[in-house]
């Protein structure tokens, strides 16, 4: 009975967000989709290893460009500009996920400390002030310790 009454809570919670929240939903994401290259991948290297490698090569080339693309559009400027905004208004940029997403939320965080840090050798002056924003970009792992290990795709947006 308990259990039902949770799985009750948790769907009502879950339409509502869908319903009223639509401020936090990132909508389609292109790289959270299968590639229609690598659809086959395994049974290519079963058949020839180079053609695998060969396709991953492919698939490599074809995401430099649409980053080069995604990082020249408008939508990633206003992006860029909320996230300057945030850190030196003194907020915080939390960035979460599970899985392959979850992994890439801390390397973010990682980037961030690793720049921080650069920064910090390179402009020994400046290096206080730096080191005070070191904390302004955090990552949850939605999926915790298992997640990190092994990809649990689309686990965040199980209702249970």
């Amino acid at each position: 009975m308990k259990k039902e009454l949770l799985r009750k809570k948790a769907k009502e919670a879950a339409e509502s967000f869908l319903k009223n929240d639509s401020e936090y939903r990132m909508g389609y994401v292109s790289a959270e989709q299968p590639h229609p290259l690598t659809r086959y991948l395994s049974q290519t290297y079963e058949k020839n290893m180079e053609d695998g490698v060969r396709l991953l090569f492919q698939v490599d080339h074809e995401m430099a460009k649409r980053a080069e693309k995604t990082l020249s559009e408008k939508e990633y400027a206003l992006f860029a500009d909320k996230i300057r905004e945030v850190i030196r208004g003194g907020g915080k940029v939390v960035f979460s996920g599970c899985g392959s997403s979850g992994r890439l939320s801390m390397r973010l965080e990682q980037s961030w400390r690793g720049g921080i840090e650069k920064l910090a050798k390179k402009y020994p002056k400046a290096a206080p002030r730096l080191k005070e924003k070191i904390g302004a970009v955090l990552n949850i792992m939605t999926g915790g310790d298992y997640a990190v290990i092994r990809a649990v795709e689309s686990f965040e947006d199980s209702t249970l």
